[in-house]
């Protein structure tokens, strides 16, 4: 019998680390061009949990066409569109890996570039969805070759860790 019960915890504990990896991993949407030349993705740094005042989102840009691109970076804050908490207005800053501000980044053909986007919760105390909205859009091309991401962030708010 201990083994049946050693064999059922066991279970349980790879079934939460499974859930807890996954969660890590990517909170959001994205979108790109139907031709699927421009891709955008993100996970969040496991380094910072969720009640951080600043978090660092791993994106990463793809290039699937055949010719270096030069692309236009930034970044919007959006209505997060969930009733059953308030938005909440977040600092955010787009930085290379260096953490130097970015507003261009070129990408030979065929390849990927990582950069950072870092948010700063502006009410710690507050309970709140925080959306951030980040687009690259190709600056050397006369195709409309675009990405857009949303990073979609729960501020738990400090009274919930008390």
């Amino acid at each position: 019998m201990k083994n049946f019960y050693n064999a059922v915890l066991m279970l349980v504990v790879f079934f939460a680390f499974q859930i807890s990896a996954f969660s890590q991993k990517e909170h959001g949407s994205k979108s790109s061009d139907n031709s699927k030349n421009v891709e955008l993705s993100f996970y969040k740094s496991s380094d910072n949990p969720i009640t951080s005042e600043t978090v660092d989102y791993f994106v990463e840009l793809t290039n699937n066409t055949g010719k270096p691109q030069v692309f236009q970076i930034r970044g919007e804050m959006i209505s997060c569109d969930d009733a059953s908490l308030q938005s909440s207005d977040v600092k955010f800053e787009i930085l290379d890996k260096n953490g130097v501000p970015l507003k261009l980044i070129k990408i030979s053909e065929n390849q990927r570039v990582q950069f950072i986007v870092r948010t700063t919760k502006l009410d710690m105390n507050k309970t709140s969805w925080s959306c951030v909205q980040i687009h690259a859009k190709s600056d050397s091309s006369s195709q409309q070759n675009f990405a857009s991401i949303l990073i979609k962030q729960l501020n738990p708010g400090a009274s919930n860790f008390k």
